[in-house]
């Protein structure tokens, strides 16, 4: 409502089309200026009202200027994520309004990204993501065919016809589909080879989310995110409804939903160390430019000294290696990033020379930065450049064994 709008018509159909668009959404008041071939000898101008728009003989040559009056009583969707459940078509199988806004959360969408959204049931999640920005793709996958027909039609009623969907069942389905920068599983994520599957599909630096309802299901995401990392986060919500004269609160069934985002570069074999290997440690909350900074400061100390053609990669714990800001930080800086977990890091605990109390308690050494700096480079690594702090990240440099085994 209050809004004007100049459509660039198809053909001499579009200005029915668009009244009758804009009766069935009950934006029926809405004034209406029909331009035909503005400038040319043939040039008429011509205005309505939706309700009552009776024009005929529009040439084909024309665009529809809308006036729509702020008294409107036709709904506008929000730009935020979490529209009414009411406004999709559904049989039940649907992401709730609150659980879908979480979700679209979860999911980070960037410009240009395409998402797969499996087991999509009325397709609301890929639809939300869609309607974040024009750019945005999604790949609907859903095996029942009534679905799919009623995903289609969400769509069009919802403003985004160009959502692609699949007919299938995953992750079979899954196989001739372009490679997608987050995907979204709300439901088979038990059938068998599924995460595997996706997980190997998913771009570097994309994200995954799962929710599940189901015990079975969450057990699963449980095994996952102790496989490969990430949050696991339950969301129990309650409405309060009418107890007889009174309120109480109505508790929804919680979900487990594991986030994940895949790292740009995956664990590499021990055989495949690198000839320096720079160890990170930080607190939450740290930014891009920090990191980068850290990591350029270390490296220009003189006592580190790759020499040109010579490897250096990054190290830290399996559980900062999903940072987005350490992510974008090795992207940029283009070194290749690895995350060790804190059993990898305890076996190279002797070498390690600065010892906090609070990070041997939580780790098992005494320096995050130092102990990933060692195990990255290997057995018979030496530190050459120990723990030290730049802007509220510690960094160290190991160098690996260059001598030759006999």
């Amino acid at each position: 409502p209050g809004t004007r709008i100049l459509a660039l018509s198809w053909d001499q159909t579009t200005p029915r089309r668009v009244a009758d668009l804009l009766v069935q959404h009950v934006f029926s008041d809405t004034l209406m200026t029909v331009c035909e071939c503005i400038n040319g000898p043939r040039e008429r101008i011509r205005t309505g009202v939706a309700q009552t728009f009776q024009m005929d003989a529009i040439d084909p040559l024309n665009l529809v200027a809308l006036d729509i009056p702020r008294s409107s009583q036709g709904r506008a969707l929000p730009l935020a994520a979490g529209l009414d459940d009411a406004l999709f078509e559904h049989d039940g199988q649907i992401t709730r309004s609150d659980m879908r806004a979480v979700t679209v959360g979860a999911l980070r969408p960037h410009p240009g990204q395409l998402l797969w959204d499996i087991g999509a049931g009325s397709g609301s999640i890929s639809i939300e993501w869609m309607l974040r920005h024009p750019s945005l793709r999604a790949i609907a996958v859903e095996s029942n065919a009534t679905r799919v027909a009623r995903i289609k039609r969400n769509a069009d009623a919802l403003g985004v016809p160009d959502l692609d969907i699949i007919n299938g069942t995953a992750p079979e389905a899954l196989a001739a589909l372009a490679a997608p920068d987050a995907i979204f599983i709300g439901g088979g994520a038990h059938a068998p080879g599924m995460i595997e599957t996706v997980w190997e599909r998913l771009k570097p630096g994309g994200r995954l989310v799962i929710n599940a309802v189901t015990l079975e299901t969450q057990a699963l995401l449980a095994r996952a995110q102790a496989e490969h990392g990430g949050e696991l986060v339950q969301v129990q919500l309650a409405r309060a409804e009418p107890v007889g004269r009174y309120h109480g609160w109505r508790v929804a069934m919680p979900v487990v939903q594991w986030r994940i985002t895949k790292p740009l570069v995956q664990h590499m074999q021990m055989h495949q160390q690198p000839q320096w290997a720079l160890g990170l440690g930080y607190q939450n909350g740290v930014q891009v430019e920090m990191i980068m900074a850290a990591i350029r400061a270390t490296l220009a100390l003189p006592e580190a000294a790759p020499s040109r053609g010579q490897t250096v990669r990054l190290f830290t714990l399996a559980s900062k290696a999903q940072d987005v800001a350490l992510l974008e930080a090795a992207r940029q800086l283009d070194l290749r990033l690895e995350g060790l977990d804190a059993a990898e890091l305890r076996r190279f605990a002797a070498g390690v020379r600065h010892h906090s109390p609070r990070i041997e308690a939580l780790y098992g050494v005494g320096s995050v930065a130092e102990a990933a700096a060692l195990a990255g480079a290997g057995q018979g690594s030496r530190l050459v450049v120990p723990r030290h702090t730049h802007g509220g990240v510690t960094s160290a440099l190991a160098q690996a064994n260059v001598e030759p085994a006999t």
